[in-house]
């Protein structure tokens, strides 16, 4: 009787592949396109992307087809996830996957694009999977409680000296009911470590509605919000700016680089979020991939 072959399960793990799970695991989805310029920089988007296919065979990863996105991107398997789990800091809920797809992706490109190819040293995130799952007790002493409130995430800078600033960020792409979003305010409202709030939206009237409101409950003048335009930010990157805010408009640049925005904006280009959104198997290969 003639054996029938049989899938290897088994591949010899790289630090490089722990850094692809810990990455996939933090911002849940990501593009070919952008593990390529995080993780394999110097290696050709084909070695890339042949990795990834030897690791989603295995059973580490996979690549899913959003419609919405009409692309494709990388997620966490179950085995991916156990894999890095004694990697990751204490966690107090168990779990990887998206609960909104679309949405959560966005977030990614909004908080992670300018950082894609570097994150500073005097810079970190947190995105809203470690404010979700991280014991609070392992959480850095500067971010807020996460059971007061959890935003999309944070950006923190520092001098190591005597100046420090959080940046939140909240991504609304539907109106929130009315108790919701007097909770919000009211968090943002007693939080005064928060320096300033990047709202991110899809409809210019709702984010004029948001600063409206943020003046109403808000009268800090050392907390500013900002309100930026999703396709905005996809076609500009972080030199976008904001269309309403509670105090001077301002690109995302401008609001997180003050003391270094000459040497970080080469980073923060509209060119990373097009790395971000090419949702090509192969990065730079005009072929049929998307659809097999």
């Amino acid at each position: 009787m003639r054996k029938i072959k049989t899938a290897k399960r088994f591949c010899s793990l790289t630090e490089r592949d722990y850094e692809v799970f810990k990455n996939l695991w933090k911002w849940k989805m990501l593009s070919t396109s952008a593990l390529h310029v995080m993780l394999f920089k110097n290696c050709s988007p084909d070695v890339c992307y042949n990795r990834l296919r030897k690791l989603e065979r295995r059973g580490y990863i996979t690549s899913i087809y959003l419609d919405t996105l009409k692309g494709f991107i990388w997620t966490l398997n179950t085995r991916g996830y156990k894999s890095c789990r004694p990697l990751l800091p204490d966690l107090v809920q168990n779990g990887y996957k998206s609960e909104h797809k679309e949405h959560d992706f966005w977030v990614t490109v909004v908080h992670q694009s300018g950082f894609l190819s570097k994150t500073p040293d005097n810079y970190r995130t947190i995105s809203e999977q470690q404010l979700r799952r991280i014991d609070p007790d392992h959480l850095k002493e500067w971010i807020p409680s996460p059971d007061l409130h959890r935003p999309d995430g944070y950006w923190y800078y520092t001098n190591g000296v005597d100046k420090k600033s959080i940046t939140s960020l909240e991504v609304e792409f539907s109106q929130k009911n009315r108790s919701a979003f007097s909770n919000t305010i009211s968090f943002y409202e007693h939080c005064t470590q928060i320096n300033n709030v990047v709202w991110v939206v899809k409809n210019t009237s709702f984010g004029k509605r948001i600063v409206s409101k943020v003046k109403d409950g808000i009268q800090s003048e050392n907390q500013i919000h900002f309100v930026f335009k999703l396709d905005h930010i996809v076609d500009q990157g972080w030199n976008a700016k904001s269309f309403a805010s509670t105090g001077e408009s301002k690109t995302i640049n401008q609001i997180l680089f003050e003391d270094s925005l000459e040497e970080v904006i080469k980073l923060s280009s509209a060119s990373m979020v097009e790395s971000m959104t090419d949702f090509r198997r192969i990065p730079n290969k005009n072929n049929n991939l998307n659809k097999s």
